[in-house]
């Protein structure tokens, strides 16, 4: 049977409630400048440096900032480098760039971060095959364990080992070539998040408008039937609300929360629990999309095979990609 039509009587306007109250920074910059400048208003000021170091337990912040210092400088030396590069050359220094920003990021986190030499945390495996036999090891005591700790909030079990064929499947840069080698599905969906109240009753839902060409996997599915029940919407609203045309909205599938919520003794929506309620049901699968010209505030990720099932997204299986590269 097809999914039962949903009019809306009632959206709830933005700016929604945190998280998703997010928009988009204006800069006289390029990106690319603003961020660097980013980084180097902590790595060059020493005030501000050694003020976020203090705020997150360091107690020698002086010298903790001249290590902060070199991280943070040498990530930006190898990126610059690769500007200068042909295409071909860049990924290990793209690589580098990557791994000293996230050794100034776990420091920063974790004062008893070891010094010295310490382990890549990535083992490339050593077979000859094609790109389908071709994966990395995890060593949980390097880099990018404790990486994986800070960007996800759980630990990856020691010996987790990722195909980079899968991971290749979280690059949103590589879906048309991902899909076009049959690959399978990408193991993103972009979302989009409303709140809304139907015609039918008088209690509020979360709605997610997900893409992924027309088609989900069934995991993906299983996961999303839990705390939600898919939808259809009138094209109308479709158009509305998440800004998507006739033709788009075939790439897309709509589902709505189980739970309904009531309104407020003010009548109105309670906004700030339906959202909390939302980020909690998806934790584990969300990634925060970066940039503003991409429709999406927000991905969806399937979980990935280490062979235990864990989670995963674009920047880690970027990350782990340029080392295996």
């Amino acid at each position: 049977m097809p999914p039962p039509m949903r009019h809306i009587a009632q959206w709830v306007l933005r700016p929604l409630p945190a998280p998703l109250d997010r928009t988009a920074l204006i800069a006289n910059d390029s990106v690319r400048n603003e961020l660097l400048s980013s980084l180097q208003l902590y790595s060059e000021i020493r005030d501000l440096g050694q003020q976020l170091l203090k705020q997150n337990g360091h107690a020698n912040s002086a010298s903790s900032f001249i290590r902060f210092q070199a991280y943070v400088r040498q990530s930006i030396s190898f990126f610059k480098g690769v500007e200068q590069l042909e295409y071909r050359s860049s990924p290990l220094l793209f690589y580098y760039s990557f791994m000293n920003l996230a050794k100034a990021a776990i420091f920063v986190r974790d004062p008893n971060f070891p010094f010295g030499h310490i382990h890549h945390g990535l083992v490339p495996s050593s077979t000859n095959g094609g790109l389908s036999t071709q994966f990395t090891t995890v060593v949980t005591t390097g880099v990018f364990g404790r990486l994986y700790a800070l960007v996800i909030g759980n630990s990856i079990p020691n010996r987790a080992k990722l195909t980079i064929k899968s991971l290749m499947g979280y690059l949103s840069d590589l879906t048309f070539e991902y899909q076009y080698l049959k690959f399978r599905h990408p193991r993103y969906a972009g979302c989009k998040y409303a709140i809304g109240r139907n015609t039918q009753e008088a209690n509020f839902r979360s709605i997610l408008a997900i893409n992924c060409n027309g088609k989900l996997s069934d995991r993906f599915i299983q996961i999303l039937r839990k705390e939600f029940s898919e939808i259809t919407l009138d094209q109308s609203f479709i158009l509305n609300q998440f800004e998507l045309t006739a033709i788009e909205a075939q790439y897309h599938k709509f589902w709505e929360s189980k739970k309904a919520y009531g309104p407020n003794a003010d009548g109105r929506p309670p906004g700030d629990d339906i959202v909390a309620d939302s980020m909690t049901w998806l934790s584990d699968y969300i990634y925060w999309i970066p940039v503003d010209n991409w429709p999406f505030l927000f991905s969806l990720n399937s979980k990935i095979r280490s062979p235990e099932m864990i989670s995963m997204n674009e920047f880690l299986a970027t990350y782990i990609i340029m080392f295996f590269l």
